[in-house]
């Protein structure tokens, strides 16, 4: 069968990728080294002669699951007739006999299963998937498939990265689209998922391989397993795949990015793709409620109250400076230092504050704009110019201020109370 073709541990998930359980012999078993602490947990490197286990492999994280020794029993039922110390040591001996599968690796054809108790070499083993989990993987592995099949067959791109894990799957391209034609392409994958597409595995001599035309990101020594969907893909891959592309469910890019002078893609498929929609069509729902509008209009909606609110900010802000300019000209022409307070004020106001202060006072002049809660963003000015590099390390040293510049200004943030700041400038001279 397809899965004995070479050496190593037998793969079952390429005769039957929808095997939810198997029967092996442990071939080995040994306690790898404890990450941190040596009282830390325990973990076994379990080879066995058989697996339907998929291995970190091609871009896709590992299957999770259980191994259990065949012949385990069923735990005792608790009665009369058991003592405490019985069924204590029963449950003791089915808790030891089984084991979490945590992690799956392959090397050299020899694949490593990663688990929480140990096995004896040459016991005979009963291993069950997370089939849920697997699914996952296959409805978004045979997606990627698809897409990628339409990039290179439409664009000329090729695929030069994948990676599916438990939290999300990127696809990366040679060359760069946009957003509508990653759209069009969208639409075409589940048009192909519509289609209900039977998927093809194969294993070609090589003198066959030299004839067919197919995607592989790396070279490949020995067998070649190609998956076919016809009429969309031809791709070497060692991961399980549905069967038929209906089995995918849905499809849906989630965004793109430029990475590497090409495009970085994050899609879902299957359940995945329909949680993610259910969640965004909630938030969309209760936006609607609270916005006191139909969905559709949502975006509208929002564009007008950005606008509200810029306007609102605009009109605050000219208040605001209008308010700091005329308790500018207040302040007595003979005052050396100024230290002014505000909250909310553009930078550019600021700076046009400090101007037309350093115009004014020959000392050291700043405004604060924040209050001692969550601190202020301050610039100060100085029309002596490099003075003001003495005032900005007496701030650093004396208020924990964090900023710098070039005289005649500079600017930063500072954590300090305002009676603090203001204590600072009634005691500096400038000499």
């Amino acid at each position: 069968m397809a899965s004995n073709i070479g050496q190593g541990t037998q793969k079952l998930y390429y005769d039957d990728a929808y095997m939810r359980s198997f029967d092996a012999v442990v071939l080995s078993c040994h306690e790898l080294c404890r990450k941190g602490s040596p009282e830390g947990p325990a973990r076994y490197a379990v080879v066995l002669d058989r697996t339907a286990f998929f291995p970190e492999e091609g871009g896709q994280s590992p299957d999770r699951g259980v191994l259990m020794s065949s012949d385990d029993a069923p735990a005792a039922p608790e009665s009369e007739d058991i003592s405490g110390k019985e069924k204590l040591s029963s449950r003791k001996n089915t808790e030891r006999q089984k084991a979490q599968v945590l992690d799956v690796q392959i090397r050299e054809g020899i694949i490593t299963h990663v688990t929480d108790r140990p096995f004896e070499t040459g016991a005979a083993v009963h291993g069950e998937l997370d089939f849920e989990h697997r699914f996952s993987n296959m409805q978004q592995h045979s997606a990627e498939h698809i897409f990628s099949g339409l990039v290179h067959s439409r664009l000329g791109f090729e695929n030069v990265g994948f990676h599916l894990s438990d939290s999300e799957v990127t696809m990366d391209y040679s060359g760069t689209f946009d957003a509508g034609t990653a759209a069009e392409l969208e639409m075409e994958v589940n048009r192909a998922i519509w289609k209900n597409i039977a998927s093809e595995q194969r294993f070609p001599a090589q003198e066959e391989l030299a004839g067919i035309e197919y995607r592989s990101k790396i070279e490949i020594d020995g067998q070649v397993r190609l998956i076919l969907y016809p009429g969309y893909d031809v791709c070497a891959c060692c991961a399980p795949h549905v069967a038929k592309t209906g089995e995918i469910g849905l499809f849906k890019v989630i965004s793109l990015q430029n990475y590497k002078g090409g495009v970085r893609v994050h899609m879902l498929a299957g359940r995945r793709a329909f949680e993610y929609l259910a969640a965004e069509h909630d938030i969309l729902v209760k936006s609607a409620r609270f916005l006191s509008t139909s969905a559709d209009q949502v975006p509208v909606r929002i564009e007008a109250m950005k606008n509200e609110i810029f306007e609102t900010k605009k009109a605050l802000g000219a208040a605001q400076a209008e308010m700091l300019a005329e308790k500018i000209r207040s302040l007595p022409a003979e005052q050396d230092n100024v230290c002014l307070f505000t909250k909310g004020l553009d930078p550019v106001s600021i700076r046009n504050a400090v101007n037309e202060l350093t115009a004014r006072h020959r000392g050291f002049c700043a405004v604060f704009d924040g209050d001692d809660g969550s601190g202020y963003r301050y610039c100060l000015g100085c029309a002596a110019g490099d003075a003001v590099r003495t005032m900005q390390k007496c701030m650093q040293e004396m208020l924990g201020a964090k900023g710098g510049g070039k005289p005649p200004m500079t600017q930063g943030s500072v954590a300090a109370a305002a009676e603090k700041i203001e204590k600072l400038f009634r005691d500096i001279k400038l000499v």
